[in-house]
C-alpha cells in the first residue's frame, strides 16, 4: 500500500488519492526503477504506459536519493512547465515579460515545495498527489494575480 497522505481538510478528514492513482502507484511499485524512469518519460496520457503526474509526485517524494530520483524529478518539472502557458505568442515572435514571470513563479514555487519536502515532510505537496493539474492551475492563478496587478 502506498504511503498515506498526512494533510487534512478543514473538517478534519484526511486527503486521499483517487482510486485509479492508488492502483497505478501499486502497479508501478512492482516495476524496477529503470522501467519507471523510462515510462515517466512517455508523454501524452493516451500512450500505453503513461505515468500520471500524481503518481510521479508520489515516487519523487518517496524514492531514495540517487540518479533515478533526479531523472524522475526532471520529468515531473517538465510536467509542471507543460501546464503553464507559454510566454510567447502563437507565432513564437513576441514574448511577454509578465507571462515569463508567471511561468517562473509557478515553477519556482513547485521547486521550493519539492526541496522543502526533501528536508522533511511538507503536507502542502499532498494536494499535488491528489489532483496535480488543479494544484498547478491554482498556482498559476495565484501567480497571475500577483503579476498582472
Amino acid at each position: 500500500m502506498a504511503r498515506p497522505l498526512r494533510k487534512t481538510k478543514i473538517d478534519g478528514t484526511p486527503y486521499y488519492r483517487r482510486e485509479v492513482v492508488e492502483a497505478e502507484i501499486q502497479e508501478l511499485s512492482t516495476l524496477n526503477v529503470t522501467e519507471l524512469v523510462r515510462r515517466s518519460a512517455l508523454w501524452s496520457s493516451s500512450v500505453a504506459g503513461f505515468v500520471s503526474p500524481e503518481a510521479l509526485v508520489y515516487f519523487v517524494r518517496n524514492l531514495p536519493d540517487g540518479n533515478h530520483r533526479v531523472k524522475l524529478t526532471e520529468q515531473l518539472l517538465g510536467r509542471v512547465v507543460r501546464r503553464v502557458p507559454r510566454a510567447t505568442d502563437a507565432g513564437g515572435h513576441t514574448a511577454s515579460l509578465t507571462k515569463m514571470n508567471i511561468r517562473e513563479d509557478v515553477v519556482d514555487h513547485f521547486v521550493d515545495l519539492l526541496l522543502d519536502d526533501r528536508d522533511g515532510y511538507n503536507d502542502r505537496l499532498d494536494y499535488y498527489e491528489v489532483n496535480f493539474n488543479s494544484a498547478i492551475a491554482w498556482d498559476r492563478q495565484d501567480a497571475s494575480a500577483r503579476h498582472w496587478t
